[in-house]
């Protein structure tokens, strides 16, 4: 995480080292109650112990906290300015501010609030997303930020390895702007979930993100369709 980045989050190292558990605790608490008022389940974690939580490094748990800080207080935001929780373009500008991520071209309009919206970080690691993610899946946000996408999820080897060269050639800017990636519409199954939830998923747009000239992310639009299991 850049300097100029952190400097937008409130928490401090000599805070967060007290309680650092129930600080997470609870912020997953309160976005499971944005969820609830646009009726929105979310499970905030696998356990009351949270054992992904408390595997994961120090700097790992810091960064996830501030992350779903910057996700809780985007759309507490949203929600003061009079717009509802599930307002996607919204939130996505906020966050995209928020983070200092300057977003290929007409990105905004490649997108609606039936659409799944995630921003990646360098790393393929989930920073941002928007509602509509949990109307699709029982992960929990715990799971989002200590488990792999490619660990959570299995899909065809032949898409997973589309999705491989596509994120290889964003990281080494080949791919820039605002494009389709050109991925084929498919299933994606959850590994270790209990309701191993299977969905339908299409990648319709993708934009690249920089932050001060250099590459810093990647969003990606994601429709999605819940299958029989």
């Amino acid at each position: 995480m850049s300097d100029a980045v952190k400097n937008n989050f409130i928490s401090s190292d000599s805070d967060w080292n007290t309680g650092e558990a129930e600080k997470f605790r609870q912020l997953a608490l309160r976005y499971v109650e944005i969820g609830a008022q646009e009726g929105v389940r979310i499970i905030p974690f696998l356990s009351s112990e949270m054992p992904l939580f408390q595997k994961a490094g120090p700097q790992e748990r810091k960064d996830a906290y501030d992350y779903l800080k910057t996700i809780v207080d985007i759309h507490e935001e949203t929600l003061a300015a009079g717009n509802k929780a599930i307002n996607s373009k919204q939130l996505i500008w906020r966050a995209l501010s928020k983070l200092s991520l300057i977003p290929g071209p007409e990105i905004f309009e490649q997108f609606t609030d039936e659409d799944v919206v995630i921003i990646y970080q360098s790393n393929q690691t989930i920073i941002f997303w928007n509602l509509q993610l949990f109307r699709f899946i029982s992960l929990t946000v715990e799971e989002i930020f200590f488990s792999p996408w490619h660990e959570a999820t299995k899909r065809d080897p032949a898409i997973q390895k589309c999705l491989y060269e596509m994120a290889v050639d964003v990281v080494t800017g080949k791919i820039t702007g605002t494009f389709n990636p050109n991925i084929p519409g498919h299933e994606v199954e959850e590994v270790n979930t209990a309701e191993r939830i299977k969905t339908w998923l299409e990648i319709p747009c993708a934009s690249v993100l920089t932050r001060n000239g250099s590459f810093g992310g990647i969003l990606v639009v994601q429709r999605m369709k819940l299958l029989d299991k």
